[in-house]
């Protein structure tokens, strides 16, 4: 069972047109839900834009309790996914550690790393200085030297963890490590402000991305949906 827009508007038209009924529509929802979670495909970007779709649907069952789910709320979801209007969600996602299912525990192939660069990071935060190794960690990152990396910087980025994780790998890789400061590449600085080289507020955003990849907190998926076509960003 596939989750795709062309699934989404075959399933949303034929309950718009009385061809299947609350409890069909429902129970087809609920079905492509557990498969997201068996399969580990409930963060692959390519799913996520229709989650909050899949959820709405799954709500139409002969309860009294989701009667708040109007028609008009289905044949808004159709609008959107056919590209008649266009439409902007935020959704709030975490991945606890921990999972009932291995394959999701299994999209976090880069935890261990993770959690020793949070140490470091959390140690200087405490205005602890940098030791050798822990500047060689962090160098690590440069996709410029020439070594083997302890993370695949050019991992496919398949699902919101890879996305987060790319985005911290990204940015460690851009920092300057100087007279034990953790700075900003300056080239990279799109009108500096003292704000954007504040080394606190900077190893303080790197954590924060850390825990949304390790699980430790939430994070929010902007999602806008223009002409039919789902565009995905990363908010704080």
């Amino acid at each position: 069972m596939e989750l795709n827009k062309v699934e989404m508007i075959k399933i949303v038209s034929a309950y718009l047109e009385n061809t299947v009924s609350n409890l069909e529509i429902a129970g087809w929802a609920d079905e492509v839900y557990r498969q997201l979670r068996i399969k580990a495909q409930l963060l692959d970007l390519d799913k996520i834009p229709y989650v909050r779709f899949v959820k709405t649907l799954g709500r139409l069952k002969d309860d009294e309790r989701w009667r708040e789910v109007q028609r008009d709320d289905i044949l808004h979801i159709l609008d959107v996914l056919s590209g008649k209007v266009n439409a902007s969600l935020t959704m709030k996602f975490q991945m606890p550690f921990a999972l009932q299912y291995e394959t999701l525990n299994n999209l976090r192939s880069d935890a261990v790393c993770m959690e020793s660069i949070k140490k470091i990071l959390e140690s200087k935060l405490k205005n602890n200085k940098l030791t050798d190794d822990d500047v060689s960690m962090l160098q690590k990152f440069n996709v410029n030297e020439p070594i083997v990396t302890i993370l695949d910087i050019n991992k496919p980025i398949v699902t919101i963890l890879d996305l987060i994780s790319s985005q911290i790998k990204s940015e460690i890789n851009s920092l300057d490590i100087w007279d034990n400061r953790v700075l900003p590449g300056q080239i990279l600085l799109l009108f500096p402000t003292d704000l954007m080289r504040d080394e606190k507020l900077l190893i303080s955003r790197l954590i924060r991305l850390i825990d949304y990849y390790l699980g430790y907190d939430y994070f929010n998926i902007f999602c806008l949906f223009k002409s039919g076509i789902p565009y995905i960003s990363l908010l704080p």
